[in-house]
């Protein structure tokens, strides 16, 4: 009895599948890309060949937020899927992103990317069918025009904060010469580990991402020298970026040398200083987007540590 009903069912499906051979072959979409890429400043097009379908889903969109718009821009209370053949603008954006995915009549999906800030493509795939066929169109949207530096302001007459009197340990010899009846000379580089420290700080969360603005090359930009005791602009120049750059230090010869003479029969330890000069002043950098018209401001704290001269201290 139930290899009679099992024979019965199938019997039926094949039927049924016979008579409606028009909805299970006929295909929305003959020809789907292996990725459609979106190159930069252009808008992709992808054409379906019935109108038999609906946007029904976006998978693994990097976006924080999407919504969805009719024609004209105003936002629908439904989310996806879309049905019925419905039209519709899908809208992603974050501070980093910003595309569109339109699906204006039947035949056409159009895909533009407005905005992406990061290093590398953005892939997704959008989940298009009806209740009878699903299909995965995977989509890469490359990235889009980085930011620009247009302006750099310190305030150097107002608000900066500079001395002279901090020193700071940058090496130790020991010089062993009791077993000796002759004095020993050496030569100290007092330079040789030093560096001028600069470091742009801020408590902006934004200065963390500063390769989605600028690209993985950051721009150098003109950073403040001290002549007299107060802080001038020049041609030295610096990454804006985080974390701690060293740079040649231009008050100093790191060739400098000095001889120490150790007699006979003693033992010498030689701390080595150097005299440092600290600079603090407060930046804002403006930076704007040609592709997008966007604006931003840095802001933050600029700090330098140069040193210019050396002090010496012998142990015995």
């Amino acid at each position: 009895m139930k290899i009679s009903i099992k024979l019965l069912s199938v019997f039926i499906t094949i039927l049924f599948y016979g008579c409606n051979s028009d909805i299970f072959i006929k295909d929305f979409i003959k020809e789907i890309p292996e990725t459609c890429i979106v190159e930069n400043g252009k808008e992709y097009s992808l054409y379906f060949d019935t109108a038999d379908w609906d946007i029904l889903n976006i998978n693994n969109a990097q976006s924080d937020d999407f919504k969805i718009c009719d024609l004209d821009g105003n936002q629908k209370n439904n989310s996806l899927p879309l049905e019925n053949g419905e039209t519709a603008i899908l809208y992603f954006e974050n501070p980093y992103h910003r595309f569109r995915i339109e699906k204006r009549n039947s035949k056409e999906l159009k895909i533009i990317c407005e905005k992406n800030l990061d290093n590398s493509p953005i892939c997704f795939d959008i989940e298009v069918g009806n209740k009878y066929l699903h299909k995965c169109i995977n989509v890469s949207l490359n990235p889009t025009d980085k930011f620009i530096i247009d302006k750099v302001e310190y305030d150097l007459s107002n608000d900066f904060n500079y001395s002279n009197n901090a020193v700071e340990q940058v090496d130790y010899v020991s010089v062993n010469n009791s077993s000796s009846d002759s004095p020993v000379k050496i030569g100290i580089y007092p330079y040789k580990n030093s560096y001028r420290i600069i470091e742009f700080t801020s408590i902006d969360y934004e200065i963390n991402n500063l390769t989605k603005y600028f690209g993985e090359q950051l721009p150098e930009i003109a950073i403040p020298d001290i002549e007299e005791g107060k802080p001038v602009i020049r041609n030295t120049k610096a990454i804006f970026g985080t974390g701690k750059q060293k740079l040649i230090p231009e008050k100093v010869d790191k060739n400098f040398i000095f001889e120490v003479t150790v007699p006979p029969g003693e033992k010498k330890n030689i701390e080595i200083y150097n005299e440092i000069e600290l600079l603090t002043t407060n930046y804002k950098i403006y930076a704007s987007n040609p592709q997008t018209g966007e604006k931003i401001v840095f802001k933050g704290t600029f700090y330098s540590r140069d040193p210019f001269g050396y002090l010496k201290i012998p142990e015995k």
